[in-house]
């Protein structure tokens, strides 16, 4: 889960760096690419990659073509420096307006960028069009019924970056948004917030607990 509640660049991703984010970043990015099935050659564009720690993955761990497009230039520039010698090309742009041709890409990944965004339909249509036929879109989402929407609804309450006015997901929302099936809506992260490790232990006692997954991906094909 992206840290959008911190604004300054180097910030972003103080998160992850605690072992809890460090976790759930690793078992977020294990379900993408369980998800994706990226080939040599192909175009992977990443919308509001941030500081680029999925752009860095994906393009250290596949053969593809990374693309990030990031409208902020102070954690664009970050960005950059941190995937220096990566197979990635940093655009400036926002997702209502991707700076890429049309037909160009092979994957899209929108990962938590619809919670945050006022008309969610012109971003699915720009991430839909610079599409190849046959291309796949991958939405990553935070659910609205997990354990960790309480805290997301607190950090709201505390006016604390965009969470007062961020969308959170159920997946049939996701299926009737995107067109698809309730097969093609996979999630992870069972545990809640205030977990302890071992981490592995304590999301299966999640699971066991009839928790609902905190992060979700739903794939569309073009």
């Amino acid at each position: 889960m992206k840290d959008l509640a911190s604004e300054a660049p180097g910030e972003q991703d103080a998160w992850y760096h605690d072992p809890l984010g460090a976790w759930v970043e690793q078992t977020e990015q294990e379900l993408l690419l369980d998800v994706l099935d990226l080939r040599e050659g192909q175009t992977v564009v990443d919308v509001n990659a941030g500081t680029g720690r999925l752009a860095r993955m994906l393009a250290a761990s596949t053969s593809a073509r990374l693309i990030a497009v990031e409208p902020s230039g102070s954690v664009r520039g970050l960005g950059e420096a941190r995937t220096r010698g990566l197979s990635v090309e940093w655009r400036s742009g926002g997702p209502e307006s991707l700076p890429v041709d049309d037909a160009a890409a092979d994957v899209v990944l929108l990962i938590t960028v619809l919670e945050f965004v006022p008309d969610q339909h012109r971003v699915l249509q720009e991430a839909r069009r610079i599409l190849r036929p046959g291309g796949e879109l991958i939405v990553g989402a935070l659910a609205v019924l997990s354990p960790w929407a309480a805290l997301y609804r607190h950090l709201g309450q505390q006016g604390i970056g965009p969470w007062a006015s961020a969308h959170l997901w159920t997946p049939d929302e996701l299926v009737h948004l995107l067109g698809i099936s309730d097969a093609d809506v996979r999630g992870c992260v069972f545990l809640s917030p205030a977990a302890q490790p071992p981490y592995p232990e304590a999301d299966a006692a999640g699971v066991r607990a009839g928790n609902r997954p905190a992060f979700l991906t739903a794939s569309w094909k073009k």
